[in-house]
């Protein structure tokens, strides 16, 4: 069973905090507590959320035809993941945990590219078949699809600041 959605009260959100916002602020808040590498992310939600500043920021939002108060929570935790992938917090270097997704469909297609160039008896002695190759070339293209998804959704800061 899935545990319940915690309450404006139980997170202490301000009663001038969008109603309409809610749902997607405390979508991302949980997931940010699911991992606690992600403690800076759920910091930045907080102030999103209750700092005195941001009363007024929320006001303004209805001068913006067509702009949501979920799409702003979304697009501020959009950017700030991108600034953070960028300029990590402390100066330094992000944190390369592991490797990205474009790594990986590099160095599989690296493997699969030079199994093919093996002559067909060194494939067979090795037990390298066809289906392997082709599964090794899909494993690559999902790779490299999943990369670029998450380098347009993390890369989007950028555009975000030309647009303003």
């Amino acid at each position: 069973m899935l545990p319940a959605k915690p309450s404006r009260e139980e997170l202490q959100l301000p009663d001038w905090f969008p109603s309409d916002a809610q749902e997607t602020w405390i979508l991302f808040y949980d997931l940010s507590k699911s991992d606690n590498s992600a403690r800076e992310a759920r910091y930045m939600l907080q102030r999103l959320a209750v700092q005195p500043i941001m009363k007024d920021a929320w006001a303004e939002l209805k001068y913006f035809d067509g702009v949501q108060p979920s799409t702003v929570v979304a697009m501020a935790l959009s950017t700030w993941m991108s600034a953070m992938r960028n300029h990590p917090l402390g100066g330094g270097a992000a944190p390369n945990t592991r490797p990205s997704f474009r790594e990986l469909a590099n160095s599989v297609r690296t493997v699969a590219d030079a199994m093919q160039t093996l002559g067909p008896a060194t494939r067979a002695e090795g037990e390298i078949t066809d289906i392997l190759l082709t599964e090794l070339n899909r494993v690559a293209t999902f790779l490299d699809r999943e990369a670029g998804l998450i380098d347009k959704l993390v890369n989007v800061a950028p555009r975000i600041k030309s647009l303003l």
